[in-house]
């Protein structure tokens, strides 16, 4: 009888742990990409407003001076990329230089200053500068911009797109992204098996395998409805507070003051995870668990 006992909790404990497993591999988004875009969101968000509005302005003189010098980066992008080029146009400068010693070709200025800079090794050090750039969508960035002055956009999604799309401030994360969606099966069908099994423990007494199923619904619902609700509680009612992270964009140190505030970008992150979604599934779950314990209790009693 207690080995029975035994049984019986140690499969109603896996049942409930691939519920678990199940209910977020269907409904949370595991994607990299939209976990880092809901964090820089929320970073923005629960910074102070001072350090808001002072970032909205750095990322619009940003954005300006980007648009503003792309097509000189486009210009210089198309000769740093075509050493034939380049090498040519070393060729046409020595050229010039031996023509003019001779006294064939007049001075010009402005050709002068340009082979100088080219001779001098400027153009170089500038192609190695750009190269050192990140990639920008500048097409992006100018939509972006326009929209955020109109008022189409909120701060909150200027920011997020601006830092994570148009900049290209996100190093690439393909690596860390991982299907999860894959699994549903596996998990669904070792799900079917423990039920099974918890039925052929049960099979004497429906009354009991009901209540048993009351009590995994009535655990996990507890469980996530408690978790869901401290998640809620903490970011509506005591935010924390992001302004160093949001600050440190403009100081172009945010890598260094993520690394030092994962205490509360933690339950930020799961806080994106425990959503609204989920927290309703706990309390479907939580209602459904204490009516099955309630109707089914006192018969599972009786048939101990």
């Amino acid at each position: 009888m207690r080995k029975r006992k035994l049984a019986i909790i140690l499969v109603r404990s896996f049942i409930s742990m691939f519920i678990f497993s199940l209910i977020f591999i269907s409904f949370v988004d595991f994607s990299t990409e939209e976990t880092m875009r809901n964090l820089f969101q929320d970073i923005y968000v629960y910074s102070d407003n001072d350090i808001k509005e002072g970032t909205i302005e750095n990322l619009d003189i940003i954005a300006v001076s980007l648009i503003e010098k792309n097509e000189e980066i486009k210009k210089f992008g198309e000769i740093c990329r075509d050493k034939k080029a380049m090498d040519e146009l070393k060729k046409n400068c020595e050229n010039y230089y031996e023509l003019r010693a001779s006294g064939r070709m007049p001075a010009r200025e402005s050709l002068q200053e340009s082979c100088r800079q080219v001779l001098a090794g400027d153009i170089e050090k500038r192609c190695r500068e750009i190269s050192e750039l990140p990639e920008i969508n500048i097409t992006l960035l100018d939509e972006l911009y326009e929209k955020h002055n109109r008022g189409e956009i909120s701060d909150s999604m200027y920011f997020t797109e601006f830092v994570f799309s148009a900049t290209g401030n996100i190093p690439e994360m393909q690596e860390l992204e991982f299907d999860v969606k894959k699994y549903i099966i596996p998990v669904s069908i070792i799900l079917v098996l423990l039920l099974a099994l918890l039925f052929m423990l049960h099979k004497e007494s429906f009354s009991r395998l009901l209540f048993s199923i009351g009590k995994i619904l009535f655990n996990l619902g507890m469980l996530i409805t408690i978790i869901s609700m401290v998640l809620y509680i903490y970011t509506e009612y005591t935010p924390p507070d992001t302004s160093p992270m949001l600050k440190s964009f403009s100081d172009n140190t945010m890598p260094s003051a993520i690394q030092n505030s994962v205490h509360i970008l933690v339950p930020l992150v799961l806080a994106n995870l425990f959503s609204i979604k989920i927290m309703t599934i706990g309390l479907i779950m939580l209602i459904s668990g204490i009516i099955l314990k309630v109707l089914f209790g006192k018969r599972a009693a009786t048939n101990i």
